[in-house]
């Protein structure tokens, strides 16, 4: 689904990390993805990544209204997360000792405007200085059609109940589907 490895600093061609997962600035919430400035040819993480070349920073600073922080996909044509038996939808995130603790959450949209979100049970996800593996069976996303998925959103707080948070970063990697749970 996504290893954040096409992304570099070519702003006119629109291959930045956060011309392609949309944050605050766009869409109004907390979230920044990317840095400021350009390293190693990226505004994506170099650094703390889980697998190949670099991965996404999400900052958040649910202290500010809205208090919710949220990063958006959209893809130009509908993907089917179902092919070949897929069950399970995987991704790969890393938060900071210091960070606010935050729920996280994972939303799926399908191309009728159907939204499914599914928050991840550990609170402290987000504290942990550590990868860890968040695998989400996709029935979880209830009255989404998985065969026409058209955007995925990830956040931090609570979109339709948001209240006073805290701030901090996370990274997230390694987005797919795979079979098993």
């Amino acid at each position: 689904v996504e290893d954040f490895e096409a992304y570099d600093d070519d702003e006119p061609n629109g291959t930045t990390i956060y011309q392609t997962w949309v944050d605050g600035l766009t869409n109004g919430s907390t979230s920044y993805v990317g840095y400021a400035t350009s390293t190693n040819g990226t505004f994506g993480e170099t650094g703390i990544v889980h697998g190949g070349l670099q991965s996404m920073p999400l900052t958040y600073n649910n202290s500010n209204a809205p208090y919710y922080a949220q990063t958006d996909r959209t893809w130009d044509s509908e993907q089917d997360w179902t092919i070949h038996g897929v069950n399970t939808l995987v991704l790969y995130v890393q938060g900071g000792l210091s960070n606010g603790s935050e729920p996280l959450y994972v939303a799926v949209e399908d191309s009728n405007g159907n939204i499914g979100t599914v928050v991840q049970s550990n609170a402290a996800v987000v504290t942990t200085a550590a990868w860890t593996e968040w695998r989400i069976p996709l029935s979880q996303f209830a009255g989404v059609d998985m065969t026409r998925v058209k955007a995925m959103h990830i956040g931090l707080g609570s979109k339709t109940n948001p209240g006073l948070g805290g701030a901090g970063a996370i990274y997230v990697d390694d987005i797919r589907v795979a079979t098993g749970q």
